[in-house]
């Protein structure tokens, strides 16, 4: 699947805290994650994967990967709502799996969040 025109892939050195926060707040995730926090969560996982409007600025989606080169997580994934059904969570997943590749980790999981329509 192709990026809609305007939209970049951004690692996690292009995204912020803040960021983060207003992405699971447009979906209704609420979070005592304070931007500190998320700030360590960042330089901490594996890679973190977002999708950039290019021309607003904003970030539309974003997923981590978290563990080590045994064992990882896919985890904390969102996309903004208004831009739910356009592929953004589909781009998102298909690079978190090329990462797991590149790096060669032999054992990956994830989970839906029963809050999770």
């Amino acid at each position: 699947m192709k990026l809609p025109e305007n939209y970049v892939l951004v690692g996690k050195e292009n995204i912020t805290s803040r960021e983060i926060i207003d992405v699971r707040k447009s979906i209704g995730w609420e979070s005592i994650t304070t931007e500190e926090s998320w700030k360590l969560i960042i330089n901490t996982a594996l890679a973190v994967v977002g999708v950039r409007d290019s021309t607003t600025g904003m970030l539309l989606g974003v997923g981590f990967l978290v563990g080590n080169s045994r064992h990882a997580v896919l985890c904390d994934f969102s996309v903004r709502s208004e831009n739910q059904g356009k592929g953004i969570g589909t781009i998102i997943l298909n690079e978190r799996m090329r990462i797991v590749d590149e790096m060669r980790i032999p054992y990956l999981y994830t989970s839906l969040s029963e809050s999770n329509p």
